[in-house]
């Protein structure tokens, strides 16, 4: 609280102090957490920063630059399928010798030939 009675908050996403009226909630990005961050008006940025950061630590395909999304029927679980254009396709869920894959998008896959489709 400051000195009149407002509480005061630190930004999730970009560490600034931000009072309470103009506090904008906002959720993560972390598969399987249910969170809310307070955080500043023009936090965007931040996010997408720590997101980025996020998705090169985990590796996964759905956000790498080689893959080339396919159209298919909506899976039960969750899982996507795709093209991989690296080359030579080493993918642990690698269906068929045309480079065809499925992935989690939520799976921390650690992929050895990934490459960040966020570069500038």
């Amino acid at each position: 609280m400051d000195d009149y009675g407002s509480e005061v908050w630190r930004c999730h996403w970009t560490g600034r102090l931000v009072w309470s009226e103009e506090a904008v909630i906002t959720a993560g990005f972390y598969p399987g957490v249910r969170a809310v961050y307070v955080s500043a008006p023009d936090y965007q940025d931040g996010r997408r920063a720590c997101y980025q950061a996020f998705a090169d630590n985990d590796r996964n395909c759905n956000t790498c630059i080689h893959l080339e999304r396919a159209r298919h029927p909506k899976d039960r679980f969750g899982f996507l399928f795709g093209r991989c254009r690296s080359t030579p396709v080493a993918h642990p869920y690698a269906l068929r010798p045309s480079g065809e894959i499925m992935f989690h998008p939520d799976d921390a896959m650690l992929m050895k030939c990934y490459q960040s489709r966020f570069v500038a």
